[in-house]
């Protein structure tokens, strides 16, 4: 706590002298937001090929943001360790994720980027499996796997969609993109942390990661077979 709060006290000095970008003056209308979402949704699913892999993306990701912003915590905490080792723990899977995501350019080199996402899905619904099976160290080098997995598709993501999508259209296909990936997790959280709670979290945990192995064998090997990057 005290080192958070040095750090705190720094960049609190540090922001007086940053410099505002000047701000944007356009008034926001709801039809016009209703026009960017409709380009979105239209750029993502218009074409056929494209659309196996967008709908992979949205459901492959859903799962990965709510173990990040949900169970991955109440996994950790279940084994009855103490905040140290919670801590300690959390922090390899963040420094092993920052290290994984470096080698995201040579597997999409190699694979391709779609057949790369395939693969990082695939990788990561497999983790999810073996979390019923391990100990906490076991959970912590599983959730480093899982963190790397993850980290690298959601490069791969923009890479894909920036590939996909003229330049006109990108920023309002990655807004689309992130709220159909985030609205899941918004519709279903509460729901899931009441499962954890009656049924354990590596249960939960365990069911999440049938849904991503499913989602990849449906959607992700068609992908696989109708893109060639």
């Amino acid at each position: 706590f005290f080192a958070v709060a040095i750090v705190t006290v720094i960049a609190c000095i540090l922001v007086f002298f940053l410099k505002e970008p000047p701000i944007d003056t356009e008034i926001f209308f709801l039809k016009k937001y209703k026009r960017q979402l409709s380009q979105g949704f239209s750029q993502l699913f218009s074409e056929k090929k494209f659309r196996s892999i967008v709908v992979m993306m949205i459901l492959a990701m859903f799962v990965p943001l709510i173990m990040y912003e949900m169970l991955m915590d109440l996994l950790v905490a279940s084994y009855g360790v103490n905040p140290l080792q919670i801590s300690m723990g959390i922090l390899v899977m963040y420094i092993a994720s920052s290290i994984i995501v470096y080698f995201s350019d040579v597997i999409g080199r190699r694979f391709g980027s779609s057949r790369s996402f395939v693969l990082m899905s695939l990788i990561y619904g497999v983790g999810l499996l073996m979390i019923l099976f391990v100990n906490f160290i076991g959970a912590v080098i599983v959730g480093s796997i899982l963190a790397g997995a993850y980290a690298i598709n959601q490069v791969i993501q923009s890479n894909i969609i920036n590939q996909k999508v003229s330049s006109r259209y990108r920023v309002t296909t990655l807004s689309t993109m992130n709220m159909l990936i985030s609205l899941p997790y918004v519709l279903t959280a509460v729901m899931l942390g009441y499962f954890a709670d009656l049924y354990s979290v590596q249960n939960v945990i365990f069911v999440l990661g049938v849904v991503m192995v499913v989602v990849v064998v449906i959607f992700g090997l068609n992908s696989w077979r109708l893109n060639k990057s």
